[in-house]
């Protein structure tokens, strides 16, 4: 979708999101980012620890590292924005607010190895 959020999390969440990045809500398939190894190595560089993703809808993908806590703590925030019971609503963020037919999960994914774990509450 023209104009929704895109880049950096520090413009939507409270403490700005340093090593932190997002691909959120362009219209496309951002989740299937999962399955591109060469953009999720070069990715995993640039955080902290392992690589840890949110993929909460087909078309928002947002991602941190187990070093970062806060950014941890993001990625709940932008899971909990994306499947808020607002969605939908005249109020509600529209760069977070997604059909409900792309709803994905609530699990945060860690990348260890090469393949994909569910993270540890």
């Amino acid at each position: 979708m023209p104009g929704a959020a895109s880049g950096a999390l520090g413009g939507r969440v409270p403490g700005g999101a340093e090593k932190t990045a997002a691909a959120a809500r362009r219209g496309g398939l951002e989740a299937g980012l999962l399955l591109d190894d060469g953009f999720l190595e070069k990715l995993a560089q640039d955080v902290e620890g392992d690589l840890v993703v949110a993929t909460p809808a087909r078309d928002v993908f947002v991602a941190s590292g187990t070093g970062h806590p806060d950014g941890i703590d993001k990625l709940r925030w932008a899971v909990a924005q994306v499947w808020s019971e607002d969605r939908g609503d005249a109020d509600a963020d529209p760069a977070w607010d997604v059909p409900a037919g792309s709803l994905l999960t609530h699990r945060l994914l860690v990348r260890r190895e090469g393949g994909w774990e569910v993270l540890a509450a």
